[in-house]
């Protein structure tokens, strides 16, 4: 067996592992893209001992969930789970810790480069509809089909998973480039950086205190001072 060959053995036997059977795995030939992954990635990277498969499924949350991707971190969860690694309480709990870092503000208004972020162009797009709730449903949809799409490509890369990913991340390009009106959300946002709002979610009492983050509805309750 070649060089190439085993590392490819290597790394077929190691994604099965990391992702428990769930990924499908395409033939040799496939795919350069998943050739390259399977043989370098899987077969080089996750193989090295100096971090157990848990430390490293830690470190994949944290980076996934900072880039926003939610189908890629709900595989990642779940593949945890079924290996042990974490329990569904564990696993809650690294949602709750990374939302405090990773959830607001994810891009903000403008980039290093002061252009306007894809972000902010997605919020302001649904501020400048006239059903605005209808205009939120229709914009985490078609993120939601793009992430899926994304997903597909990223196991695979078939003609079929490219073309999907294309047709989605064009309909987002069209609902992006759709007039955009006069909106308070960029001096909203600048306003909430002001006054510290770093956290999501976050209170603002009408003393001026400022509560960030989740906590249980009786701990809120005695922060107000209701109970």
């Amino acid at each position: 067996m070649s060089e190439a060959s085993q590392r490819r053995k290597r790394g077929e036997e190691k994604i099965k592992e990391v992702y428990a059977g769930d990924v499908p795995i395409p033939p040799a030939g496939t795919s350069d893209f998943v050739d390259i992954m399977l043989e370098q990635l899987f077969a080089e990277v996750w193989t090295r001992d100096v971090l157990s498969m848990r430390d490293r499924r830690l470190l994949l949350l944290g980076a996934i969930a900072a880039l926003g991707e939610q189908m890629t971190f709900g595989i990642q969860g779940k593949a945890a789970i079924k290996n042990g690694e974490l329990t569904p309480e564990q696993l809650r709990e690294v949602l709750v810790f990374l939302v405090q870092y990773v959830g607001y503000p994810r891009a903000g208004v403008a980039d290093q480069q002061g252009d306007v972020t894809e972000a902010f162009r997605k919020i302001n797009y649904v501020w400048c509809q006239k059903d605005r709730s209808e205009a939120m449903t229709e914009m985490k949809a078609a993120q939601a089909d793009l992430s899926q799409a994304y997903s597909r490509v990223r196991g695979g890369s078939s003609q079929e998973a490219m073309a999907e990913f294309d047709k989605q991340r064009t309909q987002m390009g069209k609902m992006l480039s759709a007039e955009q009106c006069s909106s308070p959300v960029a001096a909203q946002y600048q306003l909430g950086r002001a006054i510290g709002v770093s956290g999501t979610p976050a209170m603002v009492t009408t003393e001026g205190a400022l509560i960030p983050g989740y906590m249980k509805a009786e701990d809120l309750a005695k922060r107000l001072g209701v109970l």
